[in-house]
């Protein structure tokens, strides 16, 4: 489950990371009513992501520490990744009759965008290939689960697991990993 406050309007917010080609951010988004962080970024219609309560990290520079930004306006195009901030709660569960769900069929694969490579499940729809559900699909971010991001690191490569990421489908390189880890 992700870490959920509220604005003095009452509004519920979530705090995400955002992944963008020359920084990484943290800070409090709000979801205008909708749950899912899929639905939330893929139906988005402004240019730009207020973050709330914002800290950053630039990429360019030696710098470590999270600096605070108070709000920070992030372009939409700008943003190659992004999940919650998980708290020790249990995720919520998204149910529904069985019987009515899609049937898919989850493939591992490995994105390259921007500097981090990511590895997760993505979920097709059965009898699908990832080239045509890519093709196909008119979301702006792709839901990959299980997911590992390596960040790019001087000294040696740092790795973020996460439930849960959204990796923009504009900007990435991607393809399938076959059992036992190697790239197909």
């Amino acid at each position: 489950m992700s870490e959920n406050s509220s604005t003095e309007a009452g509004q519920p917010g979530l705090t995400i990371v955002v992944y963008t080609p020359w920084a990484i951010a943290t800070g409090m988004v709000h979801p205008r009513g909708i749950a899912r962080l899929s639905d939330v970024f893929n139906n988005w219609s402004d240019p730009f992501i207020p973050l709330e309560d914002a800290h950053f990290v630039d990429l360019a520079t030696d710098q470590v520490e999270p600096q605070p930004r108070g709000t920070l306006l992030l372009p939409l195009q700008e943003i190659l990744l992004l999940h919650e901030v998980q708290t020790g709660a249990a995720a919520s569960q998204h149910g529904g009759d069985e019987e009515l769900r899609v049937q898919r069929q989850a493939l591992r694969v490995q994105a390259q965008a921007g500097p981090y490579r990511v590895e997760g499940a993505l979920y097709l729809p059965s009898h699908s290939t990832l080239a045509s559900y890519l093709n196909r699909s008119e979301e702006a971010f792709l839901p990959l689960t299980s997911a590992v991001i390596a960040l790019p690191a001087g000294e040696g490569p740092l790795e973020v697991r996460v439930p849960f990421v959204l990796v923009c489908r504009g900007c990435i390189l991607i393809n399938e990993v076959q059992a036992g880890g190697g790239v197909g």
